[in-house]
């Protein structure tokens, strides 16, 4: 079990690996140290500590460095992301994952956040309250009324 996990790893770190060259056109395990080339190796291990349990140095080796470079790597998340084209690209690479391929982690995290969308009290218009109010069968008739309103509301503007 434990051999087919480092294969699946190293699976989806090829995929981000891949991913961020292509992306940014550059050559991450090049020994370039413009800013270019090390955003963009940030960006790669940030979305691969995210996305796999990988180790420091399996990450580092992908990118020819050292775990210490990896570490360093993710200190620089605020200093990449000021870069607006470097947040665009790690968003994009979450908008074009479907669900299944996300890790566990950035489900969890995805899924808080939603918690804490829904926690914030909303703000009503005045009219849901009265209309809460009425009883059931007063609500179901204005229900009505309104779908009829609607479905047979001729458009106000002229179509050319």
């Amino acid at each position: 079990m434990k051999h087919y996990k480092r294969l699946e790893e190293h699976r989806r770190l090829k995929s981000i690996f891949k991913f961020v060259n292509e992306s940014t056109a550059t050559d991450i395990a090049s020994r370039c140290r413009d800013n270019e080339h090390v955003k963009s190796r940030a960006i790669f291990c940030i979305l691969a500590r995210q996305e796999t349990g990988a180790t420091f140095e399996m990450i580092g080796e992908m990118i020819n460095r050292t775990h210490a470079t990896v570490i360093h790597n993710l200190s620089l998340k605020d200093w990449v992301f000021e870069d607006e084209r470097y947040k665009k690209l790690y968003d994009t690479y979450y908008e074009g994952l479907p669900l299944k391929d996300l890790s566990r982690k950035t489900l969890l995290k995805m899924i808080h956040a939603l918690n804490d969308e829904l926690k914030k009290p909303q703000q009503m218009p005045s009219w849901y309250f009265e209309w809460k109010s009425l009883d059931k069968q007063s609500r179901d008739e204005i229900d009505e009324r309104i779908a009829t309103i609607i479905r047979f509301k001729k458009p106000t503007h002229k179509i050319k």
